[in-house]
């Protein structure tokens, strides 16, 4: 019997070349396409060949990135328009075969062995590597083989835009001398392991005595073992085997690790949107159940499952995925892959009209549509990156009223909040206002030549910055230093170009000298430092604190800079309120707890609002006689000298309450629970002990005053 004929195509750094071919400016710059930077989760999702070639990698945090390539072009990633595209690609591999089965979203199995007509396996392979440069300008690398595994072995010899050809006369030479790491689903834990026994290439697993591969590695020893020896006879499956009439999907899978929450809601999200939308079109109505996949950095399969309320609904959807995650998965193991699928459909139920559906479920599907119109409008009209949507509109053309007390206004807040495209939205009294990531505005007006600035008044400027920074080093903004203390007018200001920041202030601080004796001593400056990235959640990787080894304590990562570790101090000091002789010659402040607690204060300051719904804990006598358990309010003043808050509950009102004692702001579409109370959004740093620890505080101030003695533990 005859080979199959494989194909395994890998579209080269797909999501960097995608933001290229929409973007042409960026075209031959190093660019990398990175999460969210906002939220300090900013990881590189994929990179360009000029990126690389600075040493930028997948994974790396954009600060990592930015320090090896200065002038990376970062762009935030739009799975949407990958997945589009992607389509797009798996088109042109429609003309060859029908046999066609999607590896994540850049890559695909072909079965040709039936495409003859069209030449062989490399000439196949050729075709399309032609067409898919030409036709959408994306490069791709194509290998060719008797099975999948092989095939996309071969794929990976020769990048980018090549063709590579394992066949029964040279996989020895060409496959087994490779580590056993490029073997598909051999992550680090397991390649540990085959290390144990002294596999490290492909050629020494297929060597080994299968038997002893099974009991030693139980089922997967005799499926490594196979793949190795190139006996993997899997078959690629149909096109249309993927689509489950009893339900739809939408999953994805990354070569690197998702290693926080934030990232996997994100996506979670995304792939809601692309199920609720397919739902709708195919009018099957409303699912009753949602089904989770989740691929871990071993690449084990892990699915889970609940019944829901029927709905067709994306955020309810995404809700319900997440909720799934965090109940089963919760982040144990770093993650490769996530999927939502639905199922369980009620074809009758979609056929209603809103009259009929309950008042709940009709807000949320009004809402939805509403997003859909204010997202979709805005982004096809702005010239400028914002668009203000009236509520008069949305009642003139939707019959939708919004008013104080319907729930329309928060709700349609939130769910704009969450859409990829918007990058800030504001709700006034007559109009959601939504800024928009430029990528999805269609008709921006053209840039405007900025004025000109002389040579010689450009130098005196640069002269002036340099000449603050090496007195003052105190890490102000650089509008500060043009506009406040230099008293630069702000047509110069826009003729300069913010850009010479990076370039002039990184010369400076190299050019400077830390003055290392002027921080406090060594615990209190771990201490102050430590506490700051608590609260602001600084990622365990962009850390300068660690945990200190066999202690319950921190210490300093011995590798900061002196640098780094001066703008870190002068980071935390603001966000203490305190100047460096204050900390150093003061008593108090030498435990993180006091630390933590000042700090909150601070920031809670500038954070609160009069309005807030909050969760806080409940001081005596405010709250009745041996109150001492957490409350929910409104904030109805912030004294920011005294760092006191006016708290009105449904029975009283507590003035003077210390803003540390506020721990989070109400928000019904937060499903999960914090502090034991559901719909809570925890200021900075959530800490389950924190609320313990203040309620703790406030027995034994309790104590103290009433002169009583009471065991405080919790």
């Amino acid at each position: 019997m005859p080979d199959r004929v494989i194909l395994h195509s890998d579209l080269n750094n797909f999501y960097a070349s995608a933001e290229c071919i929409l973007f042409p400016e960026f075209k031959n710059k190093p660019l990398a396409v990175c999460g969210d930077e906002k939220a300090r989760h900013g990881i590189v999702l994929a990179k360009s060949e000029e990126a690389k070639k600075y040493g930028v990698r997948t994974g790396d945090v954009i600060w990592e990135a930015k320090r090896k390539c200065p002038h990376l072009v970062i762009r935030p990633a739009r799975f949407s328009v990958y997945t589009k595209l992607s389509k797009e690609v798996r088109d042109i591999y429609g003309r060859f075969t029908d046999h066609i089965e999607p590896f994540g979203i850049d890559e695909c199995w072909l079965d040709v062995t039936k495409s003859g007509v069209f030449g062989s396996g490399y000439e196949i392979a050729e075709q399309i590597r032609r067409a898919v440069r030409e036709e959408l300008g994306l490069s791709v690398s194509v290998g060719v083989s008797f099975n999948k595994v092989f095939a996309k072995l071969a794929s990976d010899l020769k990048k980018p835009d090549a063709v590579s050809v394992v066949d029964r006369s040279n996989f020895r030479d060409k496959i087994y001398g490779l580590p056993v790491t490029d073997l598909l689903f051999v992550g680090k834990s397991m390649a540990a392991r085959l290390e144990k026994i002294g596999v490290r290439t492909i050629g020494a697993l297929a060597a080994a005595e299968p038997a002893f591969l099974q009991s030693y590695l139980g089922k997967w020893g005799q499926t490594l073992s196979t793949y190795a020896r190139g006996e993997d006879d899997s078959p690629v499956r149909h096109i249309e085997e993927a689509q489950e009439l009893k339900s739809i999907g939408n999953s994805t899978t990354w070569r690197e690790d998702i290693l926080n929450l934030s990232d996997v809601k994100r996506v979670l999200y995304i792939l809601s949107e692309s199920v609720a939308s397919r739902l709708k079109d195919a009018g099957l109505g409303k699912a009753n159940t949602v089904h989770l996949w989740v691929r871990d950095r071993d690449l084990n399969d892990y699915s889970y499952q609940k019944k829901v309320r029927p709905t067709a609904l994306c955020g309810e959807i995404a809700q319900e995925a997440y909720a799934l995650f965090c109940e089963h998965y919760a982040l144990r193991r770093a993650v490769r892959g996530l999927g939502v699928t639905v199922s369980g459909f009620d074809k009758g139920v979609e056929q209603l009209t809103f009259g009929f559906l309950s008042g709940d479920y009709e807000k949320k599907a009004r809402a939805e549509q509403a997003v859909e119109k204010i997202i979709r409008e805005g982004a096809e009209n702005t010239n400028e990156g914002s668009w203000c949507y009236y509520f008069s509109e949305l009642y003139e053309q939707m019959g939708l009223v919004i008013e104080d007390g319907n729930g329309f206004d928060t709700m349609l807040l939130e769910k704009l909040e969450q859409r990829p495209e918007a990058a800030d939205v504001t709700l006034t009294d007559e109009c959601f206002d939504v800024c928009y990531y430029l990528d999805y505005c269609k008709n921006l007006a053209p840039e405007q030549p900025a004025p000109s600035l002389s040579a010689e008044r450009k130098e005196e400027i640069i002269s002036g910055i340099l000449n603050y920074m090496a007195e003052y080093f105190d890490d102000s903004s650089l509008y500060d230093i043009l506009h406040n203390t230099l008293e630069i007018c702000n047509d110069e200001i826009g003729c300069l170009g913010f850009a010479l920041y990076d370039e002039y202030v990184d010369e400076q601080i190299e050019a400077s000298e830390v003055q290392s004796d002027l921080l406090p001593k060594s615990g209190k400056l771990v201490n102050l430092l430590s506490a700051y990235e608590e609260l602001q959640q600084i990622p365990d990787e962009e850390r300068i604190t660690r945990l200190a080894p066999g202690a319950f304590g921190y210490c300093l990562d011995p590798n900061v800079p002196d640098e780094r570790l001066h703008t870190a101090y002068q980071q935390a000091l603001s966000a203490l309120e305190l100047e460096s002789d204050e900390i150093q010659e003061a008593e108090s402040f030498t435990s993180r707890d006091e630390i933590i607690s000042r700090m909150r204060d601070c920031l809670l300051a500038k954070e609160l609002t009069a309005g807030d719904k909050v969760l806080f804990v409940a001081t005596e006598p405010y709250g009745g006689p041996g109150d001492f358990d957490l409350r929910g309010g409104v904030i109805e003043s912030v004294d920011e000298k005294d760092k006191t808050c006016s708290v009105r509950g449904t029975f009283f009102t507590m003035e003077k309450v210390p803003l540390h004692y506020v721990l989070g702001r109400y928000n019904p579409a937060v499903g999960e629970e914090h502090y034991g109370v559901r719909g809570i959004v925890p200021f900075f740093c959530e800490d389950k002990e924190l609320a313990g620890y203040y309620l703790n505080e406030v027995r034994t101030m309790w104590d103290v005053e009433m002169g009583e003695e009471q065991d405080l533990s919790m």
